[in-house]
């Protein structure tokens, strides 16, 4: 009797493990759903942010040689 109790506990514990881990798995299908979904403004995205990337180090470059050329001269 002791033992039909443990088990039946144990196996309570282990659904309720297992429902709580279905709903965490339908959680990341959905979040990873809406991503894979905003693919077009994911890319734009990527795209801005390359562009802007390139132009700060195109203008910081040219502001510190144009103040070390200011400097030397």
């Amino acid at each position: 009797m002791v033992n039909n109790s443990i088990q039946s506990l144990e196996s309570n514990a282990l659904v309720l493990i297992l429902e709580e881990l279905k709903e965490l798995q339908n959680t990341l299908n959905l979040l990873l759903g809406c991503r894979q979904e905003g693919g077009k403004s994911g890319h734009w995205a990527a795209r801005i942010n390359r562009a802007f990337f390139i132009f700060y180090v195109t203008t910081v470059s040219l502001f510190l040689s144009l103040i070390f050329t200011a400097w030397n001269t």
